[in-house]
């Protein structure tokens, strides 16, 4: 059952980028015309690997990855899956991303799912930007919708659709203990502010970050160094 959960979760995303394609190519050809420089710093928030696809941090630039972190819905364990896209600037970073949840209960008497669908609005503060590791505050906000389907033994089917808010706080950061490697974590609480009761739940991901960024810096040195 958490396999279908996991696909029908990732179906919605794929549908919620579509829905937002024209906003995607606006945030893309923002980058191009900063002609910034990519970094990518993976970080894996369990089930799924959070990409993000850095640039300079010093001067500024276009982040776009995978957002994945583990959290409950209805008091059951519940992956959200997600991809957000953005700017950065100095200490503040900000991210514009689409999120989907579910939630699956089966019992002799009903069986109920729940599926979240929503766009977030993320503002990263860095208490802390080093090389060696670096600290920061997420502020989310969002809005989207929440469908819930309950089936009776006798295979009656019901099924309700709400607008809901959520939100959500925490802090996050990463240590690099290799040059090239480093391990990333973050945690906090989030609320369903507007119909989302059932989605209000603490959360976390933590995982290995690769700096890749760091690697296509000393492959190019290196090539230089031998043409």
């Amino acid at each position: 059952m958490e396999k279908y959960a996991t696909q029908g979760a990732l179906l919605n995303i794929l549908l919620l980028i579509i829905a937002q394609i024209k906003y995607i190519i606006f945030i893309i050809a923002c980058a191009v015309v900063i002609n910034a420089q990519s970094q990518i710093n993976t970080a894996i928030g369990h089930p799924f690997d959070s990409l993000r696809y850095y640039t300079n941090k010093d001067n500024g630039g276009f982040r776009l990855g995978l957002d994945g972190r583990q959290s409950y819905i209805a008091g059951r364990s519940a992956a959200v899956a997600g991809i957000r896209y953005g700017l950065n600037y100095g200490k503040v970073a900000c991210y514009a991303g689409l999120y989907s949840s579910s939630m699956l209960r089966a019992s002799q008497a009903d069986t109920q799912t729940i599926n979240l669908n929503y766009i977030a609005y993320t503002t990263e503060y860095y208490l802390k930007q080093k090389w060696r590791y670096d600290l920061y505050i997420p502020i989310v906000i969002g809005y989207g919708s929440k469908k819930e389907y309950y089936k009776s033994a006798t295979g009656e089917l019901n099924s309700e659709s709400k607008f809901f808010i959520p939100a959500e706080i925490g802090i996050g950061g990463s240590v690099r203990f290799l040059r090239y490697l480093g391990i990333a974590a973050s945690t906090g609480y989030r609320l369903g502010l507007i119909n989302g009761k059932n989605f209000t739940a603490p959360y976390y991901s933590i995982g290995l970050t690769y700096y890749t960024g760091t690697m296509w810096k000393d492959a190019k040195r290196a090539y230089k160094k031998v043409f």
